[in-house]
C-alpha cells in the first residue's frame, strides 16, 4: 500500500492492523444511500475474523439485533481504527471511507479525523468498494497529529501544521440546522431526550462560534434524498456497479490469497458459514455481495449516473452553498446524513486540481447522557482545501473542552 510506504519512509512505526466492519448495511436495504457492503443484517464493527467490536465509551454492548446503527456501537466501517485510538492502543490510525466510514466511527470515538479529497494513486493497495468514492484518511486525538499525518499523505508546497494557529476570526462559517440535519429514526433510532441533548449542545456550540467567526450564518443544503435520479438510483448503485470488477482486480493483485474473485469469496463464506455467516446475523448475510456479482448495469448508464450525482452534490450542492454565501466551510451535526454529499471523488489526470470529492473533518463535542456515547460535528470545505479544515479543527480545539478518554473498566470486561 503506497500510503503505508510513505508513513514508513517518514519513520512512523506500524503497531498493527485494525479490525474492519465486514461491509454491513442498514436493515432497510432498499434505501440507496446508507450501506457499507455485504448485507442488511450485519452490525457495524462485526467481522468473521475479529467478531463484534465494541465501543470503549458506551455502557452496553452491541447485539446482533441492534442493526448497523446501534447507539451502543462504535460505528463503521473503519471501526477498529477509531476504537484502537480511543482506547489508547495507538496515538493515531488510518481509516478508509466510502460513505461515512471515517466520520461515523470517529464521532463514536470522540476523535479528530479528516476524510481527504482523493488524490491520484492514493488507493493503491486499498481493498476497494469503488474508486469513485473510496478515500484513505487519518484519525487522532488532536489536530496536530492530524496535520502531521496529512503532511505525509498529501503533496503540498506548505505544511498543514502551518494552520494550527488559526482562530475563528480567520474563518467564514456556515452551519446547517441541527433540528433538520439528524439521523432519520429508521436509520439510527434515538430517544427524544437524547436527540434533544444533541440538538441543544450543537446549537450552543454554534452560538459560541458565531461570536468569534469572521462571518457566521445559517445555510440550507438540499436533503440527501435529492441525490438520486428519476429511477431512484443513488450512490449505492455506483457501488453495486463497480464492486465486482474492482474487488476481482484487487484479489488478482495479491501474492497470496485463498480467493481470487468475488464469486470465490461468496463461496468461501458459504464453506465457512459457522464463522462468516453465523445464524444470529441472519440468513441473508451476504445478499449484497450476490447482487454485486449479478450486476449487469451498462457502463454508459453507470457513468451517466455518476456524472449526475457529482453535479448534484458538488456544483449544485456544496459549492453552491459556499459560493453563494461567501463561506470557507460548512458545519453540520455528525449524527446526520451529511456524508452522502462528500463522497463522490474524481480528479483530472493531468494535475492535482480536484473537481469534486469534498474533504470533511470531524471534531468531538460531547457525550450522550443515555449511555456515554460521544457525538460531534463535521466540517466540509471545497475540494482540495484540507488546510481550511485544519484551521477549523485548530479553532475548535481552542474553543471547546478537551475530549474525554473512555472509562477503562471496559477493558476489564473484555469488550475490546
Amino acid at each position: 500500500m503506497l500510503t503505508i510506504v510513505k508513513l514508513l519512509a517518514k519513520g512512523l512505526i506500524i503497531l498493527g492492523k485494525a479490525s474492519l466492519s465486514v461491509r454491513a448495511k442498514h436493515p432497510n436495504y432498499i434505501d440507496p444511500f446508507f450501506t457499507f457492503y455485504r448485507a442488511p443484517t450485519l452490525p457495524c464493527a462485526w467481522s468473521g475474523v475479529a467478531g463484534q467490536g465494541q465501543s470503549p465509551y458506551t455502557d452496553q454492548d452491541v447485539k446482533p439485533e441492534d442493526g448497523s446503527a446501534s447507539q451502543n456501537g462504535p460505528g463503521g466501517s473503519s471501526s477498529g481504527s477509531a476504537v484502537g485510538v480511543a482506547a489508547g492502543y495507538s496515538p493515531l490510525a488510518l481509516g478508509t471511507e466510502t460513505i461515512g466510514s471515517i466520520m461515523l466511527p470517529s464521532t463514536r470515538a470522540a476523535l479528530y479525523a479528516v476524510k481527504p479529497t482523493q488524490r491520484p494513486n492514493a488507493l493503491a493497495g486499498v481493498i476497494p468498494t469503488t474508486d469513485a468514492m473510496d478515500t484513505v484518511g487519518p484519525m487522532a486525538k488532536c489536530t496536530r497529529d492530524i496535520a502531521t499525518l496529512l503532511d505525509i499523505l498529501i503533496p503540498s508546497d506548505s505544511s498543514f501544521c502551518d494552520n494550527l494557529g488559526a482562530t475563528w476570526s480567520d474563518l467564514k462559517v456556515g452551519v446547517l440546522e441541527p433540528k433538520i440535519w439528524k439521523w432519520p429514526q429508521y436509520l439510527a433510532p434515538l430517544d427524544e431526550v437524547s436527540q434533544e441533548q444533541i440538538t441543544q449542545e450543537i446549537e450552543a456550540a454554534n452560538n459560541k462560534i458565531s461570536f468569534s467567526a469572521r462571518k457566521f450564518t445559517t445555510v440550507q443544503l438540499e436533503s440527501p434524498a435529492t441525490l438520486q435520479n428519476e429511477e431512484g438510483e443513488g450512490p449505492f448503485h455506483i457501488m453495486e456497479a463497480d464492486f465486482r470488477d474492482q474487488i476481482n482486480a484487487y484479489f488478482e493483485s495479491l501474492e497470496d490469497s485463498q480467493v481470487r474473485s468475488l464469486k470465490e469469496l461468496i463461496q468461501f463464506n458459504l464453506d465457512h458459514a459457522d464463522r462468516e455467516m453465523p445464524s444470529d446475523l441472519g440468513k441473508d448475510s451476504q445478499i449484497l455481495l450476490l447482487r454485486a456479482q449479478e450486476n449487469t448495469k451498462p457502463k454508459a448508464s453507470r457513468d451517466e449516473l455518476l456524472a449526475f450525482l457529482r453535479l448534484k452534490s458538488g456544483p449544485e450542492g456544496i459549492d453552491r452553498v459556499l459560493d453563494a454565501n461567501n463561506l470557507d466551510v460548512i458545519l453540520c451535526p455528525a449524527d446526520s446524513e451529511i456524508n452522502i454529499y462528500t463522497t463522490l471523488n474524481t480528479y483530472r489526470a493531468d494535475s492535482y486540481h480536484l473537481t469534486v470529492g469534498y474533504p470533511s473533518a470531524h471534531m468531538p463535542l460531547s457525550y450522550l447522557k443515555l449511555n456515554g456515547r460521544p457525538f460531534g460535528m463535521i466540517a466540509i470545505a471545497k475540494a482540495g482545501q484540507e488546510h481550511i479544515l485544519i484551521k477549523v479543527m485548530a479553532a475548535w480545539e481552542r474553543t471547546f473542552p478537551p475530549r474525554k478518554p473512555p472509562v477503562m473498566d471496559s477493558f476489564a470486561r473484555g469488550r475490546l
